[in-house]
């Protein structure tokens, strides 16, 4: 009887030794708290578990104006909204401004520090209403309830050039009229469409592109200096025009001579003509200059 009573009182020591030992996520605001933990072992997850993290709702303050709102907003989250009109926000509420009749799919990406979740819905849009458009620029370049296509203006002196990121004018280089024929620039067509802010290239399968960039085109050519390089099209793409005047592309879509932009600041813009200046990525101290003209 003492031999068994003596047992009893290790494993009984033993268990109140372990539970003082015991290791695990401290952290109450962790989704894996334990609170019979008396040590952490760093393993707290904090990733996002709310099945409503990233559900939303919309109401209509106009046919054209749609307010959206997240359902449960939460301080310790990151919002990205994709409101498929040309803008982004990163609030948990925002309003949406579709000057255009169409289904518009809206996304919601929420995420933090160690995951993310997402969700997305169809709102329709079901009349025009072009007089919400804020920026004459939109309709300059895209020809506004239709579309317009724009090609480098290959006549004007200047219509590549490139000078230092300080300058003001292509000081180092300045193209001729008519200096690059046949390199795959002057028949490339660059659509642009206001409605969904779409975007269409036509390079006719040549492209130009500068000399520091062949190796990303295992294919191209040196050609006039510079190089060509065969092109398959992209599918159609994205733009927009900010408030600053500059002009933005998605999927690595680009205007008239290739230096990796994707960017582009207009300088000029109506009804028949395009001035844009634009970096190069691998070479942050030039300005490349651009002109174009539109086209049928």
């Amino acid at each position: 009887m003492k031999m068994i009573n003596k047992l009893f009182y290790i494993v009984f020591f033993l268990g109140i030794i372990q539970s003082c030992r015991k290791e695990g996520c401290t952290d109450p605001l962790a989704h894996n708290f334990d609170d019979s933990a008396k040590k952490d072992d760093g393993k707290c997850f904090y990733g996002i578990k709310d099945s409503l993290a990233a559900q939303f709702s919309f109401e209509f303050l106009d046919s054209n104006i749609v307010s959206l709102k997240v359902v449960s907003p939460r301080n310790d989250l990151d919002y990205f909204w994709d409101l498929d009109n040309g803008k982004t926000s990163n609030d948990s509420s925002v309003i949406g401004i579709y000057p255009f009749k169409g289904i518009k799919e809206v996304s919601l990406l929420v995420s933090n520090s160690q995951g993310f979740k997402s969700s997305s819905q169809q709102i329709n849009i079901t009349k025009d209403s072009i007089e919400l458009l804020e920026n004459p620029l939109l309709f300059f370049i895209s020809g506004g309830a239709t579309s317009k296509s724009w090609c480098v203006d290959s006549n004007s002196a200047g219509h590549i050039g490139v000078g230092p990121l300080s300058s003001t004018s292509p000081v180092w280089y300045s193209a001729q009229s008519n200096e690059k024929p046949g390199v795959g620039l002057y028949d490339d067509r660059y659509r642009f469409t206001l409605n969904n802010f779409l975007f269409d290239m036509n390079t006719n399968g040549l492209i130009y592109i500068h000399n520091t960039f062949q190796s990303q085109f295992p294919n191209s050519y040196q050609n006039l200096f510079d190089y060509s390089s065969p092109f398959v099209d992209p599918p159609t793409g994205k733009w927009n025009i900010d408030e600053d005047s500059v002009l933005t592309f998605s999927q690595g879509l680009h205007l008239g001579f290739y230096t990796g932009a994707s960017e582009y600041k207009i300088t000029k813009l109506n009804d028949d003509t395009l001035w844009v200046e634009y970096l190069q990525s691998n070479d942050q101290a030039a300005k490349w200059y651009g002109k174009f003209i539109a086209v049928q």
